[in-house]
């Protein structure tokens, strides 16, 4: 143990006490502290004991993106904790995939004492439900094994999995040690696979083209026609504004515009992208500042645009941290040019 502690002008020692009573005492830390598992961001919401139809998994989070994280927590003293505890995992993954969106949301609320999981993450436009939705589809989740102390068993096949899964699936370890005495409790989280996850995926997108915006409105005209000029008026507008429009390298065909402001900073403010159900969608980036003033004067500009879906009010209470795409289908050209210029006047303003 490389941890010291000591009261006033004591001696320093060891703390006496370690580990937790049952593991229900860490499901309980990780539900009231979701961000201390791995690649879970503020804002996101987390219950216990969610029905998977092959018996609960300990702990379900849910991020403000609509990504999914599923925990099993298991103790060393648990017999489980090597080979057993993947596969329960596992098959709690294959349970959520494909589940319908109303039918998670049931269960979450079965298992969250009635509270709504979209109620909780303020989704005033769908953007997490539809989102959700898609991940379940899709099997997109992070899968965590939490435990109080590791082993090369779990080592060894956390790398393997994560060497044959997708990309849009992870497998991590997490060791969160506890550390206990006289009322002060010392809780120390260390993650492992977290970095062979990250290598999948950028690895994955790095072989993944860049959309153009030719593909881009070739995928309007196809799968959402009604919106295409509304994108045509969008797209030509950033370009008279100075945007620098940058393909992405999303799923399906996306765009990613930058202003240069008066500083010479570049802001990668909007998104534009594609979705199967909602068609083409339109993202501020209102969370692209450090500066809480910035983003409630950009909020406050773009707000004020007739067919924007959210309120600055809204935003400010959810700490500007939502990035809510609109479908392209609530402007009409001119408001969608109206959009963009108010981009440009909030980071003017």
């Amino acid at each position: 143990m490389s941890l010291l502690i000591r009261d006033g002008q004591g001696d320093w020692h060891e703390p006496l006490g370690h580990g937790y009573d049952n593991e229900a005492a860490l499901q309980a830390i990780l539900v009231e502290h979701p961000t201390l598992v791995p690649g879970v961001v503020s804002g996101a919401i987390a219950c216990r004991e969610f029905e998977s139809s092959v018996g609960p998994a300990d702990v379900v989070i849910l991020s403000p993106d609509g990504s999914i994280t599923v925990v099993e927590c298991k103790l060393r003293a648990n017999a489980e904790v090597r080979r057993t505890v993947v596969g329960q995992l596992l098959d709690y993954a294959s349970r959520l995939w494909q589940m319908d969106v109303e039918q998670f949301e049931q269960r979450w609320s079965r298992a969250d004492g009635g509270r709504s999981a979209f109620s909780r993450l303020g989704d005033v436009d769908g953007q997490a439900r539809s989102a959700l939705a898609a991940n379940l589809s899709q099997a997109r989740f992070n899968l965590v094994l939490a435990v109080d102390a590791l082993n090369d068993d779990l080592r060894r096949i956390v790398e393997y999995m994560n060497s044959i899964t997708k990309p849009s699936t992870g497998i991590m370890l997490v060791e969160f040690t506890r550390l206990h005495e006289s009322g002060l409790e010392i809780l120390m989280p260390k993650t492992y696979g977290a970095e062979l996850v990250e290598a999948k995926v950028d690895a994955a997108q790095a072989r993944r083209p860049r959309w153009t915006i030719e593909q881009y409105l070739d995928w309007c005209s196809e799968h959402d026609a009604a919106t295409a000029n509304t994108v045509q008026a969008v797209l030509d507008t950033m370009r008279q504004s100075g945007f620098e429009i940058a393909g992405g390298r999303a799923e399906t065909p996306s765009l990613n515009a930058a202003l240069t402001t008066d500083t010479g900073a570049k802001v990668w403010i909007l998104n534009l992208y594609t979705d199967q159900a909602r068609g083409a969608l339109i993202e501020v980036r209102f969370n692209a500042f450090d500066d809480p003033g910035a983003s409630q004067r950009l909020a406050e500009s773009v707000c004020a645009v007739p067919g924007v879906s959210i309120t600055a009010a809204q935003l400010g209470d959810l700490g500007y941290r939502r990035r809510p795409s609109m479908p392209a289908s609530l402007f009409a050209p001119d408001t969608g040019r109206q959009l963009v210029r108010a981009v440009v006047a909030g980071l003017a303003l």
